[in-house]
């Protein structure tokens, strides 16, 4: 009698995921066909009737997919009969007959108790559907070429990634697996920054462009902000903006070490966290001595950053992140710990992401921890160095100057943290 018990509570349980998940669905229909003054194909009701319709089915036959089969055949019959009929009528759109799909997959995933599958499809459609506007929007702004440039990279990522060979090759460990689920993730990263910056227009927007630029490219968007700080009257909003650029950085850095280091990640974790934070409510108050906390100066230019997707982009970012790993591990063993400071301090000058990233696949290893995080800020650090002199090369005086006392503060803050490491 329990045990039956137990079956029937799971079942209602069941059956009402069911209802509940397609209903949502049903019901963002109804508001769709009441806002374009029109007659949905399938509603609030019919959504849920064919949600059960596929749960009964799986749950009735569960070792013979025939009647299932069958089942989703004769409603695919019905939705072509009335797309036909919205056709005559002069009207466009299969969306609502492919949700009606996708709640009959709900009720079918349910049956199985695969439920947490069932959440996800129904929750993405219930997003997809609510989100034409923007969704639209978001497929116009983006060019043409980065669409494919998006596919090719995500062919030879899945394609590739999974027959590389996740071994160690030579003295120096070089996995080619691992390295490409590197460049992977910092290309993805990347490119969710870089797109985020278009369909936001964040060039349009002095602050957007030191926030997004920041985690795109500290360095890149510094001589940016600077050389357009020349013909503008506000040199302090142009300096606090560069400022917020590299307080981003470390957020970046943060992100990326927790990922791929998680003991590197929270020795350095918080250390960076407050100096993204300090570094974001300085740049910002020292925009409000300008005109920031008024009006945002518009951004017109754009960062002239590379597509990181492209697949000549992600082999370059290979191929300098083994040179430098393989350099990295030459200095430890030569050199010693020095010798690893030292060459975080001039590729700094450079570009620190390959080196940071590189330090996560040895620290604790050839390389001792406690040397991988010093070695971390002291990159870091001397990257705002570099910036200091690139806004006092490329932007208006009052604002290079400006821009070169907050980072070589915020690099003297840096520096700072290394006590008790």
């Amino acid at each position: 009698m329990d045990q039956v018990s137990s079956f029937t509570d799971n079942e209602l349980v069941q059956v009402v995921v069911v209802i509940a998940l397609t209903l949502v669905t049903g019901i963002t229909r109804e508001e769709k066909a009441a806002a374009e003054h029109t007659t949905a194909v399938a509603g609030v009701r019919t959504f849920p009737i064919i949600g059960l319709l596929g749960y009964g089915l799986t749950l009735l036959y569960p070792d013979n997919p025939l009647p299932v089969t069958l089942g989703l055949a004769g409603l695919c019959g019905f939705l072509v009969a009335a797309y036909v009929h919205k056709l005559g009528e002069g009207k466009h759109g299969i969306t609502t007959e492919m949700a009606a799909l996708a709640a009959y997959l709900v009720g079918a995933l349910v049956a199985r108790d695969l439920m947490w599958i069932a959440c996800s499809v129904s929750v993405a459609c219930v997003m997809l559907l609510q989100s034409k506007t923007e969704l639209e929007s978001f497929a116009i702004r983006l060019a043409p070429h980065e669409l494919g440039t998006f596919v090719q990279f995500l062919l030879l990522s899945v394609v590739i990634l999974p027959v590389l060979p996740n071994a160690d090759y030579t003295q120096f460990h070089i996995n080619p697996f691992r390295t490409w689920v590197i460049v992977v993730a910092v290309s993805g990263i990347s490119y969710a920054v870089y797109v985020m910056q278009r369909v936001v227009q964040a060039r349009h927007s002095l602050l957007l462009t030191a926030l997004f630029g920041g985690a795109y490219s500290s360095t890149v968007t510094t001589v940016v902000i600077a050389k357009r700080s020349k013909t503008q009257p506000d040199p302090l909003l142009y300096a606090g903006a560069i400022v917020m650029a590299s307080g981003v950085m470390y957020l970046r850095l943060a992100i990326l070490l927790w990922i791929f280091s998680s003991t590197l990640g929270w020795t350095l974790g918080p250390r960076l966290i407050a100096l993204f934070a300090a570094a974001t409510l300085a740049g910002y108050l020292l925009t409000c001595v300008g005109r920031g906390c008024r009006r945002a100066a518009p951004m017109v230019e754009d960062t002239d950053a590379r597509n990181p997707l492209e697949i000549g982009t992600a082999v370059l970012f290979a191929a300098f992140f083994v040179g430098v790993s393989v350099v990295t591990q030459l200095a430890g063993r030569h050199l010693g710990s020095a010798g690893v400071y030292a060459l975080a301090t001039v590729i700094g000058m450079v570009d620190i992401t390959p080196f940071v990233l590189s330090l996560t696949q040895t620290a604790g290893r050839s390389t001792p921890l406690a040397v991988a995080a010093v070695a971390v800020i002291l990159c870091a650090g001397s990257n705002n160095l570099l910036k200091g002199v690139y806004a006092l090369v490329f932007g208006e005086r009052r604002a290079g100057i400006a821009a070169f006392v907050g980072l070589i503060a915020l690099a003297a803050a840096s520096f700072l943290t290394l006590i008790g490491l």
